[in-house]
């Protein structure tokens, strides 16, 4: 079962809600952020805020070791950023605990973040490992997802057996190069039962194939 869960955090819990601190009015969007060992390489639109009180804020924090504006579009700044990643800060966590940060966007001192678990209990890891290093930590939404059933395979083996063992005598060759005795002689079963399984394995795959669903399959 697929979690799905935004929570919520004071921006200095954030390395890098933490550097933007000194920029109160602006609004930031993560693109994505790619996480190492020891770094993090996130991706980021910023609105509301210059370039130039962005890069003031960036370079006045020692967690950022490179930046860099990678696009503008109208009053909407995206920048590449490696920084340090702060000890018990939750991209920590996140990589830690075996959560998938899928957004997060930060604005009024807080950041909200969608996550996505595996399980029940990595989202539980991660409460654990905040609460342990004092990250106030806000569960906003939390909704579950259950994981898709595999399809169904249109052949059954004993159909896809005989398909197959008929295909390559060339019973479906033109002109044909062998007989359903030939066939069912290598299969060691009766003409009568190949004949059915071919007629049900053309018959499948043609349902699939088309999406239409007879009622008659299988």
């Amino acid at each position: 079962m697929t979690v799905l869960a935004r929570i919520s955090i004071d921006e200095e819990d954030f390395e890098l809600g933490r550097a933007l601190a000194d920029v109160p009015e602006a609004v930031v969007e993560l693109e994505r952020v790619i996480p190492t060992a020891e770094k993090a390489i996130p991706y980021f639109w910023v609105s509301s805020a210059t370039a130039t009180e962005v890069a003031d804020a960036l370079a006045g924090t020692r967690y950022v070791e490179e930046v860099s504006l990678v696009d503008e579009l109208e009053d909407t700044l995206l920048y590449r950023c490696t920084y340090q990643l702060m000890e018990g800060g939750v991209v920590t966590g996140f990589v830690e605990t075996g959560l998938t940060l899928l957004s997060g966007i930060g604005r009024d001192g807080r950041w909200a973040f969608d996550i996505r678990s595996e399980e029940h209990a990595n989202l539980g890891d991660f409460q654990r490992f905040c609460a342990e290093r004092d990250i106030e930590l806000r569960l906003e939404s939390l909704t579950e997802e259950a994981l898709p059933e595999p399809p169904k395979a249109a052949l059954t083996g004993l159909q896809r057996e005989a398909l197959t063992a008929a295909l390559s005598a060339g019973y479906y060759d033109t002109p044909r190069t062998a007989t359903l005795e030939d066939v069912s002689g290598t299969l060691d079963i009766s003409r009568q039962s190949l004949a059915e399984r071919l007629r049900r394995g053309t018959h499948n795959l043609l349902e699939e194939e088309l999406g239409v669903d007879s009622g008659q399959g299988r």
